[in-house]
């Protein structure tokens, strides 16, 4: 007879070769919120599946996480490199108190792990492509929630058909961008996104390990998070900035809503220009009409679906960022969504 597990089972995709450091990570993270994850690659997803029925009595996840990795094979979105100007942003050294030492730690750990366990570079993997695209639709069709790092964010968007930057190293034209797996890029979040509520705060410290973005965005896909401008605006031209952007869209969002986000996706650049490079990255596939979307500037961190309870695709990797408060209860969302999912079905069988 089976032994059932209590806890909700999170799968979490990833390649046959490499990926170790983010896997470990990531399920210390889901174990901590009271998950249990499992490791789900294209060879061995059968076993997974097995060794899923038997803890669980079904053969699929409460949850799903896409992880971080090589690139999507452009070819399933159809997009050459492209140009976008003038977007760039600065490390910021700030640190919040109390988790610097934290953070001393275990960025170098960290950054070990990842060295030890790399497969070397990898451009395109597309047995995983596959693979995550399956295991996408199916946790559509059973309405899990599903959470998207950097890699797994991209791959949510191209899913819906939206598009991707392929390299983002020619947009980061006067500064370089921060590449880091320390939180110090910050971003804004739209106060009325799902992640908004989950995160408990508007700006946010991340780290960067990525070279690609959301172009696009796809079918039901909204852009809930971009880069802040790297602390190069004084508040008073950022404010002249948000203002300026807010009559040019003719927006009815207050200052605190999406238009709020807007203010410091400028980069410290004119903003004219940035605002007409970003009105055609969301022109495509509907992105202009998805409500926030519309009027963000910046490089997208984040992407939510506006018809999903739990879709989430976040540019950064929370995995590596236990010290940071905010970023656990981005895991402990996950598997409460699970846990409630769960329940859900289970009630509907006996009815």
């Amino acid at each position: 007879m089976a032994r059932f597990s209590t806890k909700p089972v999170v799968w979490v995709s990833g390649p046959d070769k490499g990926g170790t450091a983010a896997w470990l990570a990531t399920r210390y993270a889901v174990r901590r919120s009271g998950g249990r994850a499992m490791r789900v690659t294209p060879s061995n997803r059968e076993k997974i599946r097995r060794k899923t029925f038997r803890r669980t009595g079904v053969d699929a996840p409460h949850a799903l996480i896409i992880g971080g990795g090589a690139d999507i094979d452009p070819v399933r979105y159809e997009d050459l490199i492209t140009d976008l100007k003038n977007i760039r942003t600065t490390p910021d050294p700030r640190e919040p108190k109390g988790q610097r030492w934290h953070t001393l730690v275990l960025g170098p750990f960290f950054t070990l792990l990842r060295w030890l366990f790399s497969a070397g570079p990898i451009s395109v993997d597309q047995a995983r492509d596959d693979l995550e695209w399956q295991l996408l639709e199916d946790a559509i069709g059973a309405g899990i929630p599903v959470l998207g790092i950097c890699r797994g964010a991209q791959l949510i968007n191209v899913f819906h058909k939206g598009t991707l930057y392929q390299d983002l190293a020619t947009y980061y034209r006067e500064r370089p961008t921060i590449s880091t797996i320390y939180p110090r890029k910050e971003v804004r979040l739209d106060p009325q996104s799902r992640l908004f509520e989950i995160l408990n705060g508007e700006r946010i410290r991340v780290n960067s390990l990525h070279n690609q973005a959301v172009k696009d965005t796809g079918e039901g896909i909204v852009v809930v998070a971009r880069e802040l401008p790297g602390n190069n605006v004084a508040a008073d031209d950022a404010g002249k900035i948000a203002d300026n952007s807010e009559n040019r869209e003719g927006s009815s969002v207050s200052r605190e809503g999406s238009s709020a986000i807007g203010t410091d996706s400028s980069e410290g650049t004119d903003s004219s220009s940035v605002e007409g490079a970003d009105v055609k990255a969301n022109s495509g596939h509907g992105g202009q009409t998805h409500g926030t979307g519309s009027s963000l500037q910046g490089v997208a961190q984040a992407i939510e679906h506006r018809d999903h309870h739990f879709m989430i695709g976040v540019q950064w990797h929370p995995e590596y960022l236990p010290q940071v408060h905010s970023q656990r209860r981005l895991f402990d969302e996950l598997v409460r969504c699970a846990i409630l999912h769960r329940s859900d079905n289970k009630r509907n069988q006996m009815e």
